[in-house]
């Protein structure tokens, strides 16, 4: 019996070869198609893993590069076992019994699911001297009203060394060079990209991300162009969060076209290609037609590349143990204000939660992971923008100098020793919206 999972409509077929070389007969080939969303299958692994207390042997195929960390978390985690293996990138995986017969498969996505096993799987593998040989098919099968099929073969080594999969590209002889081709639509008005910029992003689930922001006019001058590309600052802008597999977990689309720009948005647009190489990212991104969201259109189909330097982020720095009192909820105001003439001292850690909002500050998000705090007002940018800057002020916060405002937007960057906020304000209906990026604060409630 194959089991579905009712996301989207899923046809999987293969055929192309591409070999996957750390000794020369390393070799998988396939085409994972999804709809009409096609996946060239070009990297692949093979390792031991354990159900029922017996070894089996699992093939996972994918398009990019294939996280072993992930597998060998897996297997510690479910004691040998990868049932719980749950990778965000495209990838087909095909289980084994030690004699060879095919027992399960499962295929992963965008967001669409499908496993199974039973008649419509067959598939065989020879495992001989640490190597493993064989071919998997799931014939004609229709969940969904869709035909779901695939034919792989595979030559693999068992093991998870990364030397499994294509070796990484040789690094630049020169410079990367940026560039951006494709289109950006937004209510059927085309908007041209010219410029792409990528940076470490804060970690995201406890992995590395990246962003990305893709824009009309020049950026390179700013070391962190998002902020400003979320308002417009750099014209009509694309900008994503994304981890080292390619999978998106933010997007925000700034087009002139929209009454609504600024919009988040990552359902709706996948990574068809990405590649982190040698000194610079390589991918393409596309929503695979138009999309409506805030009734509001716009399509993406862009491919690019950018310099990037790989390498692990730098760990934060403890917060020192001294603290300020804090409020005893997370959207309560504070019960008094600083007084103006009497800066709060700037050597503990600010508590996050006697931050001084605006008294008509409502609807207060807390967003600890990425260390983010939203809310909206009554109030209109600039008052809003004024007020929380004096009051800011008087807690011992000082600009950072470069801030911005105006009466559609405003950008305010300030630090108190070495905890920083970057306060973005924004119209929305007949007030405000706020969103403040922190770093260095203490995110420990009081009681």
């Amino acid at each position: 019996m194959v089991r579905t999972v009712p996301m989207l409509a899923l046809v999987v077929v293969v055929s192309g070869a591409n070999a996957l070389v750390a000794a020369p007969e390393n070799r998988a080939k396939g085409t994972l198609l999804i709809g009409e969303k096609t996946y060239t299958l070009s990297q692949a692994v093979a390792y031991e893993t354990k159900a029922d207390d017996e070894t089996r042997v699992s093939v996972v195929l994918s398009d990019r590069k294939i996280s072993t960390d992930k597998i060998k978390t897996a297997l510690r985690d479910g004691d040998g076992s990868d049932d719980d293996l749950r990778l965000t990138q495209p990838h087909v995986r095909l289980v084994f019994q030690k004699s060879g017969t095919i027992e399960t498969c499962s295929v992963w996505a965008d967001n669409t699911m499908f496993g199974g096993g039973g008649d419509s799987l067959s598939g065989e593998l020879k495992m001989v001297d640490g190597r493993v040989e064989g071919q998997a098919k799931l014939h004609d099968v229709s969940p969904l009203d869709t035909v779901t099929s695939f034919d792989i073969q595979f030559n693999l080594l068992v093991g998870l060394d990364t030397k499994q999969q294509a070796p990484p590209a040789a690094p630049p002889t020169k410079p990367v060079k940026a560039s951006v081709t494709g289109t950006f639509m937004g209510n059927g008005k085309p908007a041209k990209l010219a410029f792409v910029s990528a940076r470490r992003g804060e970690p995201f689930n406890d992995e590395p991300s990246i962003v990305l922001v893709f824009s009309e006019k020049d950026q390179a001058k700013d070391s962190k162009p998002d902020f400003k590309a979320g308002f417009g600052e750099y014209g009509s802008a694309l900008i994503l969060s994304v981890h080292e597999d390619g999978s998106i977990f933010g997007c925000q689309v700034v087009h002139a076209a929209h009454a609504k720009s600024g919009f988040s948005s990552i359902g709706g647009i996948r990574a068809a290609a990405f590649d982190v190489g040698s000194g610079r990212i390589e991918g393409h991104f596309t929503t695979d037609g138009e999309k409506t969201t805030f009734d509001e259109t716009w399509s993406v189909d862009l491919k690019f590349v950018v310099p990037f330097q790989t390498g692990t982020l730098a760990k934060k720095a403890p917060a020192p143990s001294a603290r300020p009192a804090a409020r005893s909820s997370a959207t309560a105001m504070p019960k008094t204000k600083p007084a103006a003439d009497k800066p709060a001292a700037t050597s503990a850690a600010v508590n996050v939660y006697a931050l001084p909002f605006p008294a008509d500050a409502a609807n207060i998000e807390y967003k600890q992971l990425v260390e983010q705090i939203t809310f909206k007002s009554g109030s209109s940018v600039q008052k809003l923008a004024g007020s929380f800057a004096k009051a800011l002020a008087a807690q011992g916060w000082k600009s950072g100098g470069a801030d911005l405002v105006t009466a559609n937007s405003a950008i305010l960057n300030l630090n108190r020793g070495d905890a920083t906020l970057t306060i973005m304000v924004k119209p929305s209906g007949s007030g405000s919206q706020t969103t403040i990026f922190t770093q260095g604060l203490d995110w420990e409630k009081k009681q």
